[in-house]
């Protein structure tokens, strides 16, 4: 099993199964279980039951339509990247950016994955997507890139775009500059 959030697990070995738990697990309550093409059914049986035990909602996914929820998060997280570097407030973006439906906010969410995770994965996405998909995720990614150039690794070292060792606004203008 992997809990990429953006490998396919065929690219890792022909029998895995991906499970990609979504932050934070105890509220979400759900993972999305990415089943290869010809998956064994004795594992496919005993990852059912492993989800089952844990109390785990599975979203199952083919690897042909894997990480559908990162596909629909990653234009919002995209979007948070251009009205930071309009200049507006990082918690008042993440506050905007948390719905009803998502949990937390997405500048929050960045920072507990890691933003050395959330770039290595925006840059899986857009190796696979059209040029004009990659095109709309290019502030993020660029965005992203700067801020790890600039030691910023969200809750893991204690600096991200949030919370203690926050960027301040006028330092996360000048780490996403590069994007103009």
């Amino acid at each position: 099993l992997t809990n990429s959030s953006s490998l396919l697990p065929s690219t890792i070995h022909p029998r895995c199964q991906g499970l990609h738990f979504f932050q934070p697990l105890e509220r979400s309550g759900f993972v999305e279980w990415i089943q290869p093409e010809g998956a064994p059914a004795e594992l496919t049986a005993r990852v059912a039951q492993l989800l089952a035990q844990a109390r785990l909602h599975p979203i199952v996914q083919r690897e042909e339509a894997a990480f559908a929820v990162n596909r629909l998060l990653l234009p919002l997280q995209a979007a948070c990247f251009r009205a930071l570097l309009a200049g507006a407030p990082a918690a008042a973006v993440d506050e905007a950016s948390c719905a009803a439906s998502l949990p937390i906010g997405q500048l929050t969410l960045i920072d507990a994955i890691g933003i050395d995770v959330v770039a290595a994965a925006v840059e899986s996405y857009r190796g696979r997507m059209t040029a004009t998909q990659s095109e709309a995720l290019a502030p993020l990614g660029t965005g992203l890139a700067a801020l790890l150039e600039a030691g910023k690794r969200g809750r893991k070292n204690g600096a991200g775009l949030l919370g203690r060792g926050e960027l301040s606004e006028g330092d996360l203008r000048i780490a996403i500059a590069g994007l103009c």
